[in-house]
């Protein structure tokens, strides 16, 4: 029986209304794994009236190109779109799309389930599904420095259009794994609290060694 599933004229309204950035992200929860945008990070704020009058830097600190978002031509972004949904297309129909998604995992260095597929118009639009695909599935970098650290979180607290990205790259920067955790669900000390905070809390983690 073919997965249930919203018609794909409904499908494809939905992704373009979907506000860019608002993504599904391998960190968020079982119960939120898929068709879910990432929560608003606890301490984006408007102004500073919002937060008793505390000032809010909003400093931009410029990063290096290799640490900003990788480019992503427009025919490539077609491209994959088109096998998003040729996809797509395939398991609303009850067709196996196994080897059309491992190909495309292949293409891409993702690990993409049917589920990415059937349910991604939740949360974003097609473009940026197609976008994210395009981009490095982990984008590891030597030597970051810890104001560029602060940076990447800063960018991340303010719900940039890349917010996704920079979500990874943090992930692949820092060695605590729950790092995302303390942005988007912060314990009590971490609510509100400012980018360096958020960076000193990560840095300080150590493994323990059995």
């Amino acid at each position: 029986m073919a997965p249930s599933r919203r018609p794909p004229s409904e499908r494809l309204e939905a992704s373009r209304h979907t506000a860019p950035g608002h993504q599904l992200h391998p960190h968020l929860p079982p119960s939120r794994a898929f068709g879910a945008a990432l929560p608003k990070p606890m301490n984006v704020q408007l102004c500073p009236e919002e937060d008793g009058g505390r000032a809010v830097d909003n400093a931009r600190m410029e990063l290096r190109p290799e640490l900003c978002p990788p480019v992503v031509g427009p025919q490539r972004i077609a491209e994959l779109c088109s096998a998003i949904e040729t996809i797509a297309g395939m398991l609303e129909r009850g067709e196996s799309a196994d080897a059309a998604i491992a190909g495309f995992n292949a293409e891409t260095g993702r690990d993409y389930g049917a589920d990415h597929f059937l349910t991604y118009w939740k949360s974003r639009n097609l473009e940026d599904f197609a976008l994210e695909a395009a981009r490095p599935a982990r984008s590891k970098v030597a030597n970051v420095t810890r104001d560029e650290v602060i940076e990447i979180v800063r960018r991340i607290q303010a719900a940039e259009d890349d917010i996704d990205y920079y979500v990874l790259l943090l992930d692949a920067t820092v060695l605590y794994s729950r790092v995302t955790e303390l942005i988007f669900w912060p314990p009590p000390e971490l609510v509100n609290a400012s980018p360096q905070a958020i960076v000193d809390a990560a840095l300080s983690y150590r493994p323990i060694v059995l």
